[in-house]
């Protein structure tokens, strides 16, 4: 099995020892999120990455993508990208594959969120339940965060995001850089979108991590 490969570690802390938290209390500008991990029963979906953190503080700078509109999280995890968004006013569905969207409703509820937010959602597949949920509109802004990891997903991943666009729909994805895996992934989702790298003052390594933003072609 591939997995994600940075995961999110307190300084000092051996990114081991991270798995096994039970709970990881953030702060992203002025809102807090506290996190419920599973890795022992839900695995990598139960746990707190990088690239979540790197993507909820960009959000969090950029208020005008959030507030009052309507998003859709793919491949949510703990949900802390989704979680933050709702928080910011942004009208919010947050999914992840059937069989482990409960992390991130989970981490709803620890956050006085309404855990109905979230859905069971597997890539590939008509997306008529979530968009249901938006009286059949697409979304104007969807997130993921270090779900680009397992090139037999890609595909799937990548006709999902066609399926849920529009051409007024902003799609922006934070990964980690794992060799060719992110060029792949580039190179099949071209034929359907633009794609670029977000222009933010955010300090990260960019040699380790990728914010993109992607638009219906």
């Amino acid at each position: 099995m591939e997995m994600a490969l940075v995961l999110f570690n307190e300084e000092g802390n051996s990114p081991a020892s991270s798995l096994y938290r039970n709970k990881v209390n953030l702060t992203i500008g002025k809102y807090r999120i506290s996190v419920l991990q599973s890795f022992q029963v839900n695995g990598v979906a139960g746990c707190l990455w990088n690239a979540s953190l790197l993507l909820s503080n960009f959000l969090c700078k950029s208020p005008f993508l959030v507030k009052q509109k309507s998003i859709v999280e793919i491949g949510a995890g703990t949900g802390v990208c989704g979680i933050l968004c709702h928080q910011m006013g942004g009208r919010v569905l947050i999914t992840d594959h059937e069989e482990c969207y409960s992390v991130a409703k989970s981490n709803c509820e620890a956050n006085n969120v309404d855990g109905n937010i979230c859905l069971g959602y597997n890539w590939g597949k008509s997306p008529c339940n979530i968009l249901e949920q938006m009286n059949y509109n697409k979304p104007q802004l969807i997130i993921g965060a270090d779900i680009v990891y397992i090139e037999s997903t890609f595909k799937l991943l990548i006709d999902s995001l066609v399926q849920l666009s529009s051409p007024e729909t902003t799609i922006l994805l934070c990964n980690a850089i794992r060799y060719n895996k992110n060029a792949t992934f580039k190179l099949l989702a071209s034929e359907y979108f633009y794609i670029k790298p977000v222009v933010t003052d955010l300090e990260f390594d960019h040699n380790s991590m990728e914010l993109l933003e992607l638009k219906l072609r």
